[in-house]
């Protein structure tokens, strides 16, 4: 199911130990993922433009199964309706998050597995220097991406160039980071220094993540108790067929049940409300 995984992913902890502190490697705290975030985003889009592009092929069995139960009139609603929704789905994926493919937010991928690739990207596209090594095809999509947010006048980029146009020794470092091979991004401390302070700890907007699951299937918002939620979310995270729609809604009346009564008009969607509503989910 695509969205239990986008959350997971969202709330979970990185097990790469990526802090460098007192001369030893540490996790950075649950929910830091700014520095895979862009990555992890272009992986996401891909696959629902795919599922945009096919859905005939990816709901196949539930598009047999309506065929076989609903008349031909109903049938050619569900299967209008599904393409819609699908769309809409895209739509409102690429409203909440393609901002991280662009610049400023792009500039997160200093922090991650493809550090060494997006440096070299930056430093041919952003800097204008001649390419160090013989560019790789990873290299050459983020130079693609790059040109076209400077063409389009997206020019903030963390305030990264700057800094190393202000400072020699960042610069050469820069370099020296770009050239070598399986470079480790703490030994290089002032490109470390500027991924730890502006990027490890940027926290993923909360409203990005509300703002894309309101606007999609789950229709959560400040008036609703919380178990209405949790019932809302779990119904969303799981594979629900005629053979146990049944079953999942007993055992999520029977789940709400444990919940005490809540006033109706007290906001139930702060920042920590948010976090445990989605650890219970996922856990």
């Amino acid at each position: 199911h695509f969205y239990e995984p986008l959350m997971q992913f969202v709330t979970d902890q990185d097990p790469v130990l990526r802090i460098y502190q007192h001369g030893q490697l540490t996790k950075l705290p649950p929910g830091k993922r700014a520095y895979k975030m862009v990555d992890k985003v272009y992986e996401w889009h891909k696959f629902l433009k795919d599922v945009a592009m096919n859905f005939e092929m990816f709901f196949a069995n539930e598009l047999l199964e309506a065929l076989e139960s609903l008349s031909n009139e109903e049938f050619g609603t569900f299967f209008n309706d599904l393409e819609l929704e699908i769309n809409k789905a895209l739509e409102y994926f690429e409203k909440w998050f393609l901002s991280w493919l662009h610049l400023p937010l792009v500039v997160c991928r200093l922090g991650g597995n493809n550090a060494q690739s997006f440096a070299s990207s930056f430093y041919y596209v952003v800097l204008k220097k001649p390419w160090i090594k013989l560019p790789t095809n990873l290299e050459l999509q983020f130079v693609a991406e790059l040109e076209n947010d400077l063409n389009n006048g997206i020019t903030d980029d963390l305030g990264l160039r700057e800094l190393l146009l202000q400072n020699e020794n960042f610069f050469r470092e820069f370099e020296q980071f770009c050239a070598d091979d399986k470079p480790l991004i703490y030994n290089y401390p002032y490109l470390y220094n500027f991924v730890k302070t502006r990027i490890y700890f940027i926290i993923i907007h909360q409203q990005q993540v509300e703002g894309l699951f309101n606007k999609l299937d789950l229709k959560t918002h400040p008036n609703m108790s919380l178990p209405v939620k949790q019932s809302k979310l779990h119904l969303s995270s799981i594979n629900i067929d005629k053979k146990n729609l049944s079953k999942e809604l007993k055992e999520i009346r029977k789940n709400r049940k444990n919940f005490p009564l809540q006033e109706i008009n007290t906001p139930q969607f702060g920042s920590n409300i948010a976090s445990d509503l989605f650890k219970d989910l996922l856990c």
